[in-house]
């Protein structure tokens, strides 16, 4: 009788024992989840798109020393391509980041989002999040500068895209993406 008594008389403490410890559970499993299933959508991401194991960053490189690094052992492909920084004409507030890439991307794919990649030197696809936020659409044609040059170009664009090399595109300044600040675009090299 007494045993029976005390457990009535704690039966809300032990259900709320109950609830939370059933929380925690439910909560560690959902995590453990997320977190695998996070990590199978990124694998599968950078495997579809190509992503490098190595990045060599140099100036000046030359078709030989590309050459020298195709015949290490272990190295599968080699794409080499040119990092520029712009600005558009109209907005010196704007960073953009021009990748020019020799030959077919085959490494570090854009993911594309619509439109489709260059195939003319004078087109390029841009950062869809960029583009939504200077109102830009497939087809138009954008004007920038090259920092540190008095050249300017036109070109249209042909795509939006995204891409392994920029997941988080912020400037050495700002700690969250602003994405009308910075964007990045892929061009032919021969551009």
């Amino acid at each position: 009788k007494n045993f029976i008594r005390e457990i009535i008389s704690t039966l809300p403490r032990l259900m709320s024992v109950i609830v939370v410890t059933a929380l925690g559970v439910f909560m560690y499993v959902g995590m453990a989840g997320i977190g695998y299933n996070l990590s199978l959508v990124a694998d599968g991401y950078y495997k579809t798109q190509n992503v490098a194991d190595f990045w060599i960053y140099g100036n000046n490189l030359t078709k030989i020393e590309e050459k020298k690094i195709r015949q290490i052992e272990g190295v599968s492909a080699v794409q080499s391509s040119v990092v520029l920084e712009a600005q558009p004409v109209r907005n010196k507030d704007v960073n953009l980041t021009l990748n020019a890439v020799f030959g077919e991307f085959i490494i570090n794919k854009p993911y594309l989002v619509s439109g489709r990649l260059p195939k003319t030197p004078r087109e390029f696809a841009l950062f869809d999040d960029f583009a939504k936020k200077h109102n830009l659409s497939i087809g138009d044609t954008y004007e920038f500068k090259i920092k540190d040059m008095d050249y300017k170009i036109s070109m249209v664009i042909c795509g939006f895209i995204r891409s392994p090399e920029y997941i988080y595109n912020i400037n050495g300044i700002d700690l969250m993406p602003d994405s009308y600040k910075i964007g990045f675009a892929y061009m032919k090299a021969e551009s």
